[in-house]
C-alpha cells in the first residue's frame, strides 16, 4: 500500500464533496483554521472529529483518511455477498429514495444501498428508534469492476401482523467481472426509474421485463392510484403488481428466480439484538425520517389492533346471544 498523506486526503474528500473550508467547518463546529492545519499536515484531527467526517461524507473513517486503498479493501470482502440475496434501502448520492426503507419497523435489520458517482457502496444497518445504526465496514464497488447489472422480479409472501401479502419487489443481479454475482432486492418504487437510468449510464444494465418501457407514469406503474405513503405498497394490487403476477411463473423459468418464500423479505439471516453487533457509525435519524419510516406502521398495527377488538366483541355478542338463548 502506498503511504498516505493524511492531510493531502482530507483535502482531496472535502473537495470531491465540493465543500470549503468554512463549510465543513460551520457542520464539525470548528474553525476554518483548524480545517487548514489538519490539511497542511500541521496538526491532526481528534477520533471525534474522524467520526464527525465519517457522517458527513457517509463512508467509513478508514475512507476518510485513506480514500481509494480502503475502497479496494472494501472490494476484496465481496466475496462474502456471493451468491446471497438482499433486501436493500436506496440512496443516490447520498439522498434517500422516499418509500425505499418499507421493511424497517417489522424488521430493524436491512442493508442499504447507496449509488454515486464513482461505485456503489452496501452496508447493513439496525435501526433503532433514534438511529441507523451501520454495524458492518462498507463494501465499495467501483463501476468499473460490474460486468453487468440486471433488472429482475422476486416475488415475496411476507408476514406482517397476521396477515400474509404476495408482493413483488425488484431484484437487481450484479454480476462482477471476478464472477461474484448477488442480488439486491429493493422496494418496488416507480422513482426506481431514475436510479436504473444512473446506473445504465455506468455500467452494462438490462432492464429484462422492460419494466418501465410497460409502465411509462406513476399512476400507471400504481395500478391508477399513487400511494400516499410508499414505504407501505402491500395494499397496491393493480400495474406493476399485477403485471408481475401475470408473467412471474415465465420469468421465472427463464432468469432462475427464487420461488415465492413465506416469511418476512430478511436482510439478515439471523435476528439477534443491536448489542451482538459492533457499531461502526450511529446516523441520527431526523423527524421526518422517523415520520416517514415509523408513522405508517403504527398506524397500520393501530388498525390491525382494533379490527382484533372487533372481532372479539362480535364473537362475544354471538356468544352471549347463544348462552341466553339455551338458559330461555
Amino acid at each position: 500500500m502506498a503511504s498516505i498523506n493524511i492531510g493531502d486526503r482530507l483535502k482531496e474528500i472535502r473537495e470531491e464533496h465540493h465543500c470549503t473550508q468554512e463549510e465543513l467547518a460551520s457542520k464539525l463546529g470548528v474553525s476554518r483554521q483548524s480545517i487548514s492545519s489538519w490539511e497542511t499536515g500541521k496538526t491532526l484531527p481528534d477520533i471525534l472529529s474522524l467520526m464527525r467526517l465519517s457522517d458527513i461524507y457517509q463512508v467509513s473513517i478508514d475512507e476518510v483518511v485513506k480514500g481509494t486503498d480502503a475502497a479496494e479493501q472494501s472490494f476484496n470482502r465481496a466475496e462474502d455477498w456471493d451468491g446471497g440475496s438482499f433486501f436493500c434501502s436506496v440512496m443516490l448520492n447520498g439522498e434517500y429514495i422516499d418509500g425505499s426503507e418499507f421493511t424497517a419497523p417489522p424488521n430493524p435489520f436491512i442493508n442499504n444501498c447507496d449509488f454515486n458517482e464513482e461505485r456503489v457502496r452496501i452496508a447493513k444497518y439496525y435501526y433503532s428508534e433514534n438511529y441507523r445504526n451501520e454495524i458492518s465496514l462498507p463494501l465499495n464497488i467501483p463501476y468499473a469492476q460490474i460486468k453487468l447489472a440486471k433488472l429482475l422480479v422476486c416475488g415475496r409472501i411476507i408476514r406482517e401482523s397476521y396477515i400474509l401479502h404476495l408482493f413483488y419487489l425488484f431484484d437487481l443481479r450484479i454480476t462482477l467481472t471476478s464472477g461474484i454475482t448477488f442480488d439486491l432486492e429493493f422496494n418496488p418504487l416507480y422513482e426506481m426509474h431514475n436510479v436504473f437510468e444512473y446506473i445504465h449510464k455506468r455500467v452494462p444494465f438490462e432492464d429484462t421485463y422492460s419494466i418501465f418501457t410497460e409502465f411509462k407514469d406513476e399512476t400507471s406503474f400504481y395500478g391508477g392510484t399513487v400511494p400516499a405513503n410508499k414505504n407501505y405498497l402491500r395494499g397496491v394490487k393493480g400495474g406493476f403488481q399485477a403485471y408481475a403476477n401475470e408473467h412471474f411463473d415465465e420469468w421465472k423459468e427463464r432468469n432462475d428466480l427464487a420461488s415465492l418464500n413465506i416469511g418476512y423479505t430478511r436482510s439478515f439471516k439471523s435476528h439477534n439484538a443491536i448489542s451482538d453487533y459492533t457499531v461502526y457509525k450511529k446516523i441520527p435519524l431526523t423527524d421526518e425520517e422517523k415520520r416517514r419510516i415509523y408513522g405508517g406502521e403504527k398506524a397500520h398495527r393501530l388498525l390491525i389492533e382494533l379490527l382484533i377488538l372487533w372481532g372479539v366483541v362480535v364473537i362475544a355478542m354471538i356468544l352471549m346471544s347463544i348462552f341466553q338463548s339455551l338458559v330461555k
